[in-house]
């Protein structure tokens, strides 16, 4: 018969530690203890339901924490992106968006833009059409074609801007050298225009070469929206260098989405080398600043600073061109350079508003400065009528001396 075994025998002070029922195990056997509290919840459930209400705040924040930390980011792309080219070392971008071709073909006609931009700035025979109904093939050769006789390389990317996140942008980068020192590269990931980040941005004379800048707010795509940049900075260029361009050849540099190319002048400008007929521009750089976008644009065929520009008759007499001029100014602005054209701009209309002989409040009159830098409409009210009056006018010319910006602006039937 089996025999029981005796309970160890422990003293009497570790008994009194160790209820009876618990001290089978041995001496090292740990007693299960009841944290209860007579009237009140165990303890075991209170650290529960602590922890759960500690683990749900904590995880709640962080979901929000991300979110405006997601909402806030700047976006990066390539560095080529943010500065495509220099005068020494020459490049140029290419944009398409998603065609009914597939991905493929998209990168492909972005990568004959940029080809076709490449070749223009040159002045390289390329022969290049960049048709978006052409096959994946017929676009593939004749880009390879031109690439091997000129020693091209390629870069590309696929862009998700996050104002148009359902769009994908496709980017073509065509250079036979990247641009090796950066200038501008760290600013424009934190594109700033109060603290002039980059430096351009308040300053399009920069650099040695002459510039300007072009600034669009968000469109239906980033495609219109750059064409729509690149537009009023080669309008402010030819404004500010006295540079009368060729509309044809304006039209067909916005339409391919160029960032390097050359346009016919009507009439020769007179530089330092001796008189011009065509201009190169180059897109220097690119800003994203939240959903607007900035390009700055040069020229190497003029010097800044060996450039002297007349002063233009309106200034002193704006009855000199034999219609009145309505002349406005404006000084350095908080916003950057680009605002402190327009705000001459603005000024000026509000000039040529005052000018009808009736008593207007400025704060009524309204500016439509929406597509394009050369043609205006305001409209304003009269203080004692009450009745609204319609003018259109046209921008005559602007000239800058020191840190002030002059605005000529001509009422038009």
């Amino acid at each position: 018969r089996k025999r029981n075994k005796p309970e160890p025998i422990m003293p009497v002070e570790r008994r009194a530690l160790c209820p009876p029922n618990f001290c089978s195990g041995g001496l090292y056997a740990l007693p299960k203890i009841n944290y209860t509290r007579k009237g009140s919840m165990p303890y075991s459930k209170i650290i529960q339901k602590f922890l759960k209400k500690f683990f749900r705040i904590f995880f709640y924040s962080l979901a929000v924490v991300f979110i405006f930390i997601s909402q806030g980011k700047t976006q990066s792309f390539p560095s080529w992106f943010y500065e495509p080219g220099s005068p020494e070392a020459p490049g140029a971008l290419g944009f398409s968006n998603l065609t009914f071709k597939g991905e493929e073909h998209a990168k492909w006609l972005a990568k004959c833009r940029a080809l076709q931009g490449l070749c223009e700035f040159e002045n390289w025979n390329c022969k290049l059409t960049c048709n978006s109904y052409f096959s994946l093939k017929k676009l593939k050769k004749q880009v390879e074609k031109v690439a091997n006789s000129y020693k091209i390389h390629f870069d590309t990317a696929k862009i998700n801007l996050s104002a148009y996140e359902a769009i994908p942008v496709f980017v073509a980068y065509a250079y036979l050298k990247k641009v090796k020192n950066l200038q501008y590269i760290k600013d424009c990931y934190v594109c700033s225009i109060k603290k002039c980040k980059p430096s351009y941005l308040c300053n399009p004379s920069v650099e040695k070469y002459a510039g300007s800048i072009g600034c669009a707010e968000m469109s239906i795509n980033f495609m219109k929206q750059y064409q729509l940049a690149l537009k009023r900075a080669i309008e402010l260029f030819g404004y500010l260098y006295q540079v009368e361009v060729d509309v044809k050849e304006l039209k067909k540099v916005i339409k391919t989405n160029l960032s390097s190319f050359k346009l016919r002048l009507k009439k020769a400008k007179l530089t330092p080398s001796g008189r011009i007929t065509s201009l190169r521009l180059m897109v220097r750089s690119i800003c994203l600043n939240n959903d607007r976008l900035y390009l700055y644009l040069i020229s190497p065929d003029i010097i800044e600073k060996k450039v002297e520009y007349s002063k233009p008759c309106w200034i002193e007499n704006p009855y000199c061109l034999g219609k009145y001029v309505a002349v406005g100014r404006a000084r350095p602005n908080i916003n950057g350079y680009y605002a402190q054209v327009k705000q001459a701009i603005i000024n000026a209309l509000i000039e040529l508003a005052k000018s009808k002989g009736t008593k207007i409040r400025v704060e009524s009159i309204k500016k439509d400065i929406k597509g394009s830098f050369s043609k205006f409409k305001i409209v304003f009210q009269n203080v004692q009528t009450g009745v609204k009056q319609t003018v259109s006018a046209r921008l005559i010319g602007i000239y800058q001396k020191g840190n002030i910006i002059y605005a000529g602006v001509m009422e038009v039937k």
